[in-house]
């Protein structure tokens, strides 16, 4: 009886202790610990909202001591250098074709057919990076030369993880059973030496296991990083390239998974760089789906087939750090044809002859040249077939209608049964006098009472060029912009120039000029308005239906007439310069207009207290429960007509003291204007017990709102940026943005 006494009180502890921390985590998702029993995990996955299974799997069940050598992957202490990156690769001219990509897909079932043999396990051995390299490396090989099925590749775990890892320099990122690094020489290791056969070298866990090195080695052509969280590039690369290598962040859901679509609070790439984020173990992904609008990974575990979903497991598209850390492989299919983009000649103002080699490869073939002002290309030279040959062969095409003063890109491509080949990029610049610029006058930003910022795109056709604004209030403008920004090249380049001393609440009409030799151009008029300042707001009656005076927008006479107020005044965490006050009968809104920047995170952050006086003595009996008007109040924040927070609301937060409110604007994210609105209303007469004959004496009730900000900032790779509302201008730190709303409530005439 004792004992289960004892598991109800843990279990109710444990509920507890979970609900205190939601309660302060707010909107946040509540994490997974590394030791956390199942009945927690089971807890945090109900209040988070999530939809996978756990259970005592033969990983979970482990002492921490026995676990660590399920995991294999940790910071580098010998980091590469900036410089030492193969980039994006062949994946980048994949993501340039734009080719719809289908909602499912997985390299155990493409068309009846599969290209990934079953899952391995490492056992207790920190190999797992050997297992999520030989697993890339297995699927593209079977994927490039059409093995599938009963002839699929099996490589050698063992020969990456206890051959390659005594060669330097890869012997100083990754060792046997200790694991590796982050810094994928497991990857450089098979494109510079290569990988033999599982049958060669069958895979031991045991860290003595000495070095066989027998066998064929199959090398790889390359291997290249895909950007953090780009869930449309990693996709690309599966479904062109094959399997790919990644890496996860292991917790004790994790550990416990069984089925379902796993997700955690480990989603954001937050290192630098940002493929540097925590991670501790390796693994592989061989295909993506989606299920109820949900995207995820199929990832391939290293822990046997008893493990989650037969070893795979679904994960959320940057759960557990999935997305920060991916690479694929490239194997070039030797019997693709060999080519070499050449220097161009005869490059002249309008027209140039590119050249090139190919090398057919002993079988059939046809070339053409791509080319643009960009890596991109977009133009073609017509296609032209070579016959089957062992030569290598000098080819080349002439072309016209070239831009002058302009720089190309160029290369070869050549195709023939078993694929295609790609020549390095090269470039030419054409010759020629400058054209006179074009240029086009875009929609002005971070516009506010007295300042904004203008847009334009130029075009400088090949001259240098001098670009700026001129503005005004009417379209004889008489004003320009201070530090003309000068340009050159032949491609379109965005301009943003401020425009300062604005007149508040103001039609500016502006437009970008553009000069070079050639000449000089004049973009189109836009016009803007600058936004009103506090005073303006306040005194055009913004207040709806308030009950105030001049005297209460600065109100100095409050300060020294009321009892109520000292303590609040005296607060030495409240700057008051500027601070401002409204009183008001039944509703009373303040609005500002903010351009909304563009952005992954967009934050609206403000402190909020709510004050409500009464004295139990005024009342009549029927009284006694001590009603206030904040039974009867509401306080909201609205863009434009949508609600995006209210008072009161079912936080459990103590909203006598100062709480600091963030809520999620990422919606409205747009690079848009848009109106910011605080209002304040206080109705009684919903309740016919609660009208201003039952009340003898004043009674007050205050809204208070602070340090209003808005919080910009890439989520995945740089910290939040704060962009304040200077409300009353003066410059200050404190920015004089708090906020009084105040409702007299008595028997009285006001």
């Amino acid at each position: 009886m004792s004992k289960t006494i004892h598991t109800l009180l843990t279990i109710f502890i444990t509920i507890l202790s979970l609900s205190i921390s939601i309660v302060y985590a707010g909107d946040k998702k509540v994490p997974f610990g590394s030791n956390d029993s199942l009945d927690e995990i089971r807890i945090k996955i109900k209040i988070n909202g999530y939809n996978f299974k756990v259970g005592p799997t033969s990983i979970y069940k482990m002492q921490r001591t026995q676990k660590k050598f399920y995991y294999g992957r940790h910071p580098s202490t010998k980091p590469r250098d900036v410089s030492d990156s193969t980039g994006m690769g062949p994946l980048l001219y994949q993501l340039r074709k734009r080719t719809t990509l289908p909602v499912n897909f997985d390299w155990r079932n493409v068309n009846g057919k599969a290209y990934i043999g079953p899952v391995r396990n490492q056992g207790g051995c920190g190999s797992c990076y050997s297992f999520g390299a030989a697993a890339a490396a297995e699927g593209t090989y079977n994927w490039a030369n059409g093995l599938s099925d009963d002839n699929l590749i099996d490589f050698s775990e063992a020969y990456i993880a206890f051959c390659l890892s005594k060669i330097p320099p890869y012997s100083d990122h990754f060792d046997g059973c200790q694991g590796a690094d982050y810094e994928y020489y497991e990857l450089q290791a098979l494109t510079e030496k290569g990988i033999i056969l599982e049958k060669d070298f069958p895979y031991q866990e045991d860290e003595n296991t000495p070095c066989k090195e027998n066998g064929e080695t199959t090398k790889f052509k390359s291997w290249h990083r895909i950007g953090c969280t780009d869930v449309e590039a990693i996709k690309t690369a599966i479904n062109t390239f094959g399997v790919v290598d990644a890496s996860v962040m292991v917790n004790s859901a994790f550990e416990a998974y069984e089925s379902g679509i796993y997700e955690d609070t480990e989603t954001s790439c937050d290192a630098e760089p940002c493929y540097n984020a925590e991670t501790n173990h390796a693994i592989a992904l061989v295909g993506w789906g989606e299920e109820n609008g949900k995207g995820y990974w199929i990832l391939r575990n290293s822990w046997g087939k008893e493990w989650g979903e037969n070893g795979y497991m679904r994960i959320s598209h940057h759960a557990a750090h999935v997305s920060c850390a991916v690479a694929y492989l490239v194997f070039e299919n030797p019997k693709t044809p060999i080519v070499k983009t050449e220097d161009a000649t005869d490059v002249m103002e309008n027209s140039a002859t590119l050249h090139a080699s190919v090398n057919t490869n002993n079988d059939n073939t046809s070339y053409y040249f791509e080319y643009g002002k960009t890596t991109k290309y977009g133009q073609t030279s017509t296609t032209t077939p070579l016959s089957a040959s062992v030569d290598t062969i000098s080819v080349s095409f002439s072309i016209h209608d070239l831009d002058p003063i302009t720089t190309y890109h160029y290369r070869i491509v050549a195709t023939n049964s078993f694929g295609s080949s790609f020549g390095v990029n090269k470039t030419i610049s054409t010759s020629g006098t400058p054209l006179i610029p074009v240029v086009k006058t875009k929609s002005a930003t971070d516009i506010t009472s007295k300042s904004a910022i203008l847009h334009a795109i130029v075009n400088p056709k090949g001259g240098e060029t001098t670009c700026y604004f001129e503005y005004g209030k009417d379209e004889s403008y008489g004003l320009i912009t201070a530090n003309p920004q000068k340009i050159n090249g032949t491609l379109d380049i965005p301009i943003q120039l401020s425009a300062y001393k604005l007149d508040a609440d103001t039609l500016y009409h502006y437009r970008i000029i553009a000069e070079n030799e050639s000449g000089i151009t004049y973009g189109d008029d836009n016009s803007f308005s600058t936004t009103k300042t506090i005073d303006q707001l306040i005194f055009d009656g913004s207040f709806e239906g308030s009950q105030w005076t001049d005297e209460g927008a600065h109100n100095t006479f409050w300060k020294q007439t009321s009892d109520y107020w000292l303590p609040i005044w005296n607060d030495p965490e409240i700057a008051h310069s500027g601070d401002w006050f409204a009183w008001f009968d039944v509703t009373a809104s303040i609005d500002q207009s903010v351009s909304l920047p563009e952005s992954d995170t967009l934050v609206l952050s403000f402190w909020f207290k709510t004050h409500s006086m009464e004295y139990e003595e005024d009342f009549t009996n029927q009284f006694k429960r001590k009603k206030t008007l904040q039974d009867f109040s509401s306080f909201r924040v609205k863009i434009g007509n949508i609600v995006v927070y209210e008072f009161p609301n079912e936080s459990m937060k103590d909203y006598s003291v100062w709480q600091e409110e963030n809520i999620n604007l990422s919606s409205f994210a747009n690079g848009e204007t848009q109106k910011i609105i605080f209002e304040a209303e206080v109705d009684v007469n919903e309740d016919e017990t609660y009208t201003t004959r039952s009340i003898k004496n004043l009674e007050t009730l205050t809204f208070i709102v602070d340090d209003i900000s808005i919080k910009t900032g890439d989520i995945n790779n740089e910290p939040p940026e704060k962009h304040r509302f200077d409300l009353n201008e003066d410059g200050n730190v404190n920015l004089g943005d708090l906020i009084y709303f105040i409702n007299y409530f008595s028997n009285s005439e006001m």
